[in-house]
């Protein structure tokens, strides 16, 4: 029996609106974000928006985006290639690491990614019009994920390549629009480096918030009455009601206590706070946690 939930879900979820949807794969759960859902629909119907950029503060969900957006490629048709950043990411890391993901090994095409030695500006150019001319001719449609652009450090010639990135996409989209690749910078802000002036038009922002008690809420509020337990479901309209909103009250009080490393009480926890990780994170799997419990009333 355990097993008609899952169906339930998919059936649900098949039939749902794949930017409105929390639940994704099994119990994985994405919070909130109403905004950047709507960002990234328009996003996806726009083929003249060619880059998207998400700011927040630290710990705010930006990361917590990629999660989403490899939901929505599995529905819409693209293919997430995602490189995380760091202080000691240079740009020859970077372009070899995306060429890999875009490069057919069958073809033994050997893409010209500089070395470390001897990175030159034009040879990174060549580099970075190799990866997006590739890409753009690819059988699968493909959006360069960059995450953790805060982590950059200052000096770093990831900014330079960003740049030119971001405009050799820019360029070859006009070529074949439908089939033309997408940036997404994570972590990326107003104050960082500007991108080339050209692509002012072809931008999307989405700034991340930390989700509260408010979100959590409303999450169980949707999911309980989506899909009451059986014992509950056969209640008068009244009681179930009743019985549906405990069941809410629960969910959300042990979430939170999970998710700040408390038992319920305000006793802390072993291994609670911020040993598991950011709030969000910490948040995040409590949520499937409690989502996991709840299919086993079932």
């Amino acid at each position: 029996m355990s097993s008609a939930p899952i169906c339930c879900d998919a059936e649900a979820h098949a039939s749902q609106d794949v930017f409105r949807t929390h639940l994704l794969r099994g119990a994985e759960v994405f919070l909130d974000r109403e905004d950047l859902r709507e960002t990234l629909r328009a996003f996806v119907a726009d083929s003249d928006k060619s880059v998207l950029l998400v700011d927040g503060e630290p710990y705010s969900g930006r990361s917590y985006t990629y999660t989403f957006i490899r939901h929505l490629s599995q529905h819409e048709g693209f293919r997430p290639a995602r490189v995380l950043l760091g202080p000691t990411m240079t740009a020859t890391k970077v372009v070899r690491r995306l060429a890999a993901f875009v490069a057919d090994p069958r073809a033994g095409v050997v893409p010209p990614v500089p070395t470390d030695l001897d990175d030159p500006l034009p040879a990174l150019d060549e580099a970075v019009h190799w990866v997006v001319l590739q890409a753009t001719g690819a059988d699968d449609l493909f959006w360069f994920v960059l995450d953790d652009c805060d982590r950059l450090d200052p000096g770093s010639d990831v900014w330079d390549l960003i740049g030119q990135l971001a405009l050799a996409l820019y360029e070859h989209a006009p070529v074949r629009r439908a089939q033309a690749p997408r940036l997404v910078l994570l972590g990326y802000g107003e104050a960082m480096r500007q991108l080339p002036y050209e692509l002012r038009h072809s931008l999307c922002r989405d700034r991340a918030r930390t989700a509260g008690p408010d979100d959590v809420r409303a999450f169980f509020d949707r999911y309980v009455r989506e899909r009451p337990p059986p014992s509950v479901a056969a209640l008068a309209a009244e009681e179930r009601e009743a019985a549906l909103a405990g069941l809410v009250d629960v969910a959300v009080e042990e979430v939170l206590a999970a998710a700040d490393g408390t038992d319920g009480t305000g006793t802390a926890v072993s291994g609670g706070g911020g040993g598991g990780g950011s709030y969000m994170r910490r948040l995040g799997t409590a949520v499937e946690g409690a989502v996991r419990v709840y299919r086993a009333l079932h």
